[in-house]
């Protein structure tokens, strides 16, 4: 093998393994109870669908809450992503909605406060770009 080819490949690996941080900081937060839930998504397909987040993560409100925020931190490769973040503040693992119309019963939210009209937020509007530099994404929590 050439003497080059393993400086190329550990520079490519290398290059494959940077990870920017999102640091997500939920306002808003009106009770310490239960769990933040959060998910990042990377496309519209995939967008608000349980089995098809790139990351997830549960905090107990109560352990983490701060000044009325609560902050998640990931780590992800530098691309497009979306995050929804709900406060269970019952705790039972899922997001309780009305029964008509079918609209949240617990606090919600989404990157770049994408608003809920009619449904629940719009890929487009939630979507925003993770540089080699990271973002911290303020999202403010909605009854």
């Amino acid at each position: 093998m050439k003497s080059w080819v393993p400086a190329l490949l550990a520079s490519l690996l290398g290059a494959n393994a940077s990870a920017a941080t999102l640091t997500v900081v939920v306002s808003n937060v009106a009770s310490d109870g239960g769990e933040m839930r959060f998910a990042v998504y990377d496309s519209k397909k995939a967008w608000l669908e349980d089995d098809t987040m790139v990351a997830k993560q549960a905090l107990v409100v109560a352990d983490h809450l701060q000044d009325g925020t609560v902050t998640a931190v990931f780590e992800l490769e530098p691309g497009d992503y979306a995050v929804s973040v709900h406060n269970d503040e019952n705790d039972n693992g899922k997001m309780d909605t009305r029964i008509f119309p079918p609209i949240p019963k617990e606090p919600v939210g989404a990157s770049n406060d994408a608003p809920a009209s009619f449904g629940p937020p719009k890929y487009k509007d939630a979507v925003f770009t993770l540089g080699e530099d990271g973002v911290e994404m303020p999202i403010k929590l909605v009854d």
